[in-house]
């Protein structure tokens, strides 16, 4: 029997988040993840940001879905003339390859994100926000339908 050789595809990760203006974060927000590793996790103080990075995250890839109005999330302490500047930047690239980084803006311009990559990676995501995790161990303590929770929380932005 004959074996075919398979190609490796290119793994895209995202090597840098820059967050201007958006909910909680004030100003431009930068985290560089260059040399790290698989995962993120993000944790700091109460009112530290942590849910606007994830919130801007996971608003990023459902663009590719449908057009997002940014300036709806927009941090209501800038100022007026600042006003329709914010914006949600990934930097995205293959994996050990720094020429292939590609930054992708989410803005008031530019509102979706049409990168079939984006787009994939939108529809496989695990995202559950505490409010959803909640849910499972407070608020429904009778019994938790987790059918309802994957099709409502994870699968409801598809």
């Amino acid at each position: 029997m004959r074996r075919t050789r398979r190609i490796p595809r290119a793994v895209k990760r995202i090597k840098k988040i820059e967050i201007k203006h958006f909910k909680g974060l004030y100003g431009e927000n930068e985290i560089d993840l260059t040399n790290s590793g698989k995962n993120l996790m993000l944790y700091g103080e109460n009112g530290s940001g942590k849910s606007s990075v994830a919130k801007a995250i996971k608003l990023f890839f459902q663009s590719s879905a449908k057009e997002v109005n940014i300036a709806k999330y927009e941090n209501i302490f800038i100022p007026d003339a600042e006003n329709n500047t914010g914006f949600i930047r990934l930097t995205i690239g293959d994996k050990g390859n720094t020429v292939s980084n590609q930054p992708y803006v989410l803005n008031n311009a530019n509102n979706r994100q049409t990168e079939a990559f984006i787009s994939k990676a939108n529809k496989i995501k695990g995202y559950l926000d505490y409010k959803s995790l909640l849910k499972t161990h407070y608020l429904e303590t009778e019994r938790v339908n987790v059918f309802i929770l994957l099709v409502e929380d994870l699968l409801g932005s598809v």
